[in-house]
């Protein structure tokens, strides 16, 4: 967003007589910028009507708030001097999910109401405004010399929204859990429309459209899944993709040890095959190729597979469903080991999933997943772990609901430090003798009240207040004149950086080990990502560590920077400098 301009969501409390939602509080000093409000207006506009284009002379600050309908609301920056110069923000504002949008008086701005219903605003300013006489300059709604940048022709108040799902055909929206088909769905979360997190922008593409998505989290009060109900369509997320597991450390170390698991556990024979599904890079299936076993990745985004094949992993580049799993049975043959680490909790549709581990599995075969544990995102207040790739979030209990339906049993979980902290479940057809862990950790989240919709309100409010935190934290470090830098450009730091609107007023730039990324700017934020010696060449006073996943080694690795004064910003489960 342009800088100065702030989105902040306000939490409805619906009951039976309505709702109660706190507006505005004079200590949200977090968002309020240090601005002191001194007028409260109501502003009511018919469908279709534009209120455009207009700026405060004397520095003026606007607060919108819609209490009714929706409105379409557009800041353009046209300051010689800015480094945003030309670049606009288009935001839609609606009752159903209210939000305060903050507009410095010297953008060129306006508003239009949408829909078929009259909207109804709460307009609140830094400067006491008279309607009759407004202190204010002003252009005509069709002023040509406003050009959109995304389109490069003049601004048309007319044209749907960008952010508008209906224009694009590559988002659908669910309207039943995904493991239990019921309707007992409950929105307790929304991180905002956000673009995808894992769509890393090129230069020439900033001028351009940039999508978001709506990100909200359901819980279904039937089988305890939490989910997302608004589904982008994996060929918009995975044909070209930015995310390697070779290029982390970590990961190669991870995966080392759950091949050796998997040798352990269940002592495939040599003519075994491993199919690995999203399978990346291969690093995973190198691991199982050192111990003499058949592999063959499944990998649908071409750009990684083509690395994969380059290191000598055979790697069919398709996404898996039931025809792909018949076509691999018939010339492979039945698989004795499959996987899907870190990409279970994709897949939309789970029952044609689990048909085709059915086609393709052997009778005594293993099928073992690894997704992030919904016990630690709560616990740990690991929202940012959220995003659009990740479709469910899995606990225990409805994880055994869903193998059951399609005649398998969960024979064992362990608890794994990956991503947050993960559970690695294996699941297999015939009846085994069930591991006591997975009695435990049932009981463990009987015990969190993971059945309950209070228990995810609360994590719901505890989000807010983070993010209240952390901008305040970096707001005083600016002021104070740090250099901030971002470390790390994971996906889970770009829901972040969305979702608290930091961006390059905040960062100077970001550094990620990760070759694709490199030379790119981050989705919705547009902050540079370099390579990781600019890091140590150009040390700043603070790191804001994105990717806190890997905080200790981090912390390790970076010694000598710390040595010498610099200092990091660990944002997750507590904003905290160390």
């Amino acid at each position: 967003m342009l800088p100065g301009v702030k989105v902040y969501d306000i939490k409805k409390i619906p009951d039976e007589r309505g709702f109660f939602a706190e507006l505005l509080r004079l200590d949200w000093s977090s968002f309020l910028e240090d601005d002191n409000i001194v007028q409260v207006n109501l502003s009511m506009s018919y469908p279709g009507i534009i209120r455009a284009w207009h700026r405060h002379s004397r520095g003026q600050v606007d607060y919108l708030c819609v209490v009714g309908g929706a409105l379409k609301v557009c800041a353009y920056d046209d300051r010689e001097s800015s480094k945003t110069k030309g670049q606009l923000d288009e935001i839609i504002l609606t009752d159903e999910k209210p939000q305060i949008v903050r507009i410095p008086g010297f953008y060129w701005h306006g508003t239009k109401g949408m829909g078929n219903e009259p909207s109804l605003v709460l307009y609140l300013t830094t400067k006491l405004y008279d309607y009759r006489n407004p202190d204010e300059e002003r252009r005509p709604w069709s002023d040509s010399s406003i050009i959109d940048p995304r389109t490069g022709e003049p601004y048309d108040w007319n044209k749907t929204p960008h952010m508008d799902r209906a224009k694009h055909g590559d988002i659908i929206l669910r309207m039943v859990c995904r493991v239990c088909g019921s309707k007992k769905l409950h929105k307790f979360l929304s991180l905002g429309p956000t673009p995808l997190a894992n769509k890393f922008l090129r230069e020439n593409q900033l001028g351009s459209p940039e999508v978001f998505y709506p990100l909200d989290v359901y819980f279904c009060s039937n089988c305890y899944l939490v989910q997302l109900l608004d589904v982008v369509s994996p060929k918009v997320m995975f044909e070209e993709y930015a995310y390697l597991t070779g290029a982390s450390k970590p990961m190669q170390i991870h995966f080392s040890g759950l091949a050796e698991d998997v040798i352990q556990s269940f002592r495939p024979s040599e003519n075994s095959l491993v199919v690995d599904i999203g399978s990346n890079d291969g690093t995973l299936l190198q691991c199982f190729s050192k111990f003499g076993l058949r592999t063959l990745g499944i990998e649908p985004a071409t750009n990684i597979a083509r690395l994969a094949e380059a290191k000598g992993i055979q790697t069919v580049n398709d996404f898996f469903d039931e025809e792909c799993a018949m076509k691999l049975h018939k010339e492979y043959g039945p698989a004795n080991v499959i996987l899907a680490t870190n990409v279970f909790a994709h897949v939309d549709d789970l029952e044609s999933f689990l048909r085709s581990i059915n086609h393709l599995l052997s009778n005594d075969g293993v099928f073992i997943i690894e997704v992030p544990y919904l016990l630690n995102l709560l616990n740990n207040m690991e929202f940012d772990t959220i995003y659009h790739e990740h479709l469910s979030y899995f606990a225990v209990h409805p994880l055994v609901y869903l193998f059951r339906k399609f005649g398998m049993e969960v024979v064992d979980v362990k608890q794994v430090p990956v991503h947050g902290g993960s559970i690695r479940v294996f699941v297999q057809r015939s009846a085994k003798q069930q591991s006591q862990n997975v009695a435990k950790l049932l009981l463990m989240e009987q015990e969190a009240k993971l059945d309950s919709l209070k228990t995810y309100l609360k994590f719901a409010d505890e989000v807010a207040l983070l993010k209240e935190k952390l901008v305040r934290l970096l707001k005083v470090l600016k002021k104070e004149g740090a250099r901030i830098t971002g470390y790390g450009a994971p996906a889970k730091g770009n829901i972040l950086l969305n979702y608290c609107n930091i961006g390059t007023d905040v960062l100077d730039y970001i550094t990620d080990t990760t070759p694709f990324k490199q030379g790119c700017y981050t989705p919705g934020m547009h902050i540079p990502v370099f390579p990781e010696k600019k890091f140590h060449e150009e040390p700043p006073s603070y790191a804001l560590l994105l990717a806190w996943n890997y905080a200790d080694e981090i912390l390790q690795k970076e010694s000598e920077y710390r040595q010498k004064g610099g200092k990091f910003i660990l944002p997750i489960p507590e904003p905290k400098v160390i």
